[in-house]
């Protein structure tokens, strides 16, 4: 593809940019400011952000008799959640159900904060288990299912350039083993000239680091300087308008470890042995208008 056509595409993406008893129903908007557990406590909390998920923006959330919170998201997202057999399974409609269970000394709830969802342990719980489920539909029967790992995608974002200063959640693992997302990736790479980087190695060249939106998931893709250079000026300008990073990305783990990962050419985080929170950092943004989005957030569910 010729840099001209490239440009191009880049322009446009800066320019477009069940029936069940519940004890309480809350919007994922309305708890931004007002996290809240079961027992609906605040104080004294011991979040296992380790174990935490992020659910999108607009999502329900409702507190079962059994204890558990059940998560829907809204219109357009699915759950991709991979289960104890390895298949993975795509929920539309993202519904799934929270539970945490002290496995030692008593007292662990469900707990909300934000858009993450993760565990609260009492004084009296010295260990706690997180389990997330979910149904799906196999042979014409609902089948319900402990998910292993997973997470919240929107096909009908698309794969593009992040032209906006949004904090998105790393890509994850299962993301490169769902069809419809391999296709979409494959495409962006496609349609913007970028195979021969993608397939060759990088190594030793100087490249610009372009910060993805991949279904609602942020990764980064690394592109020659010199391909961007043939662009010419008013191009380049145009670029500099997009979250631009020349001076690397690397992943970090406040306690623990977590891996730098590439899928066709887009690079993540995976948690790897990390007890605290895994990050994909970018440094040396060239626009430091984009702080906000210098980061992704690994998630676990």
């Amino acid at each position: 593809m010729r840099p001209k056509t490239f440009f191009l595409l880049i322009f446009l993406a800066a320019v477009i940019s069940s029936v069940f008893s519940c004890k309480d129903e809350w919007s994922s908007s309305d708890v931004a400011d007002k996290s809240k557990s079961r027992s609906g406590e605040s104080e004294s909390l011991n979040l296992l952000l380790s174990e935490a998920g992020w659910f999108p923006d607009g999502s329900t959330v409702e507190e079962l008799d059994n204890g558990a919170n059940r998560i829907t998201a809204p219109d357009g997202w699915l759950y991709l959640g991979k289960d104890s057999g390895g298949t993975i399974h795509a929920i539309s409609g993202g519904g799934i159900d929270v539970s945490c269970d002290c496995t030692q000394g008593s007292g662990c709830d469900p707990y909300i904060r934000g858009s993450d969802h993760c565990c609260n342990m009492k004084t009296n719980c010295t260990k706690c288990d997180k389990t997330v489920k979910s149904k799906d539909i196999q042979n014409g029967k609902i089948v319900e299912f402990t998910v292993q790992k997973g997470g919240y995608i929107n096909l009908s974002l698309g794969v593009s350039f992040e032209t906006e200063n949004r904090k998105l959640p790393s890509v994850f693992d299962e993301m490169s083993e769902f069809q419809p997302v391999i296709d979409g990736v494959q495409s962006f790479i496609s349609e913007n000239g970028l195979t021969e980087f993608v397939n060759n190695s990088l190594q030793g060249e100087e490249t610009y680091n372009f910060v993805l939106n991949v279904y609602g998931r942020r990764g980064i893709i690394s592109i020659p300087k010199a391909f961007i250079d043939n662009l010419g000026t008013t191009a380049i300008l145009a670029l500099e308008k997009l979250i631009v990073d020349d001076k690397g990305y690397s992943c970090s783990c406040t306690s623990g470890s977590c891996v730098l990962k590439t899928f066709m050419g887009v690079k993540y985080c995976e948690n790897d042995n990390c007890s605290g929170t895994c990050t994909l950092s970018s440094s040396g943004l060239v626009n430091p208008d984009y702080q906000e989005a210098k980061q992704a957030k690994v998630y676990k569910y």
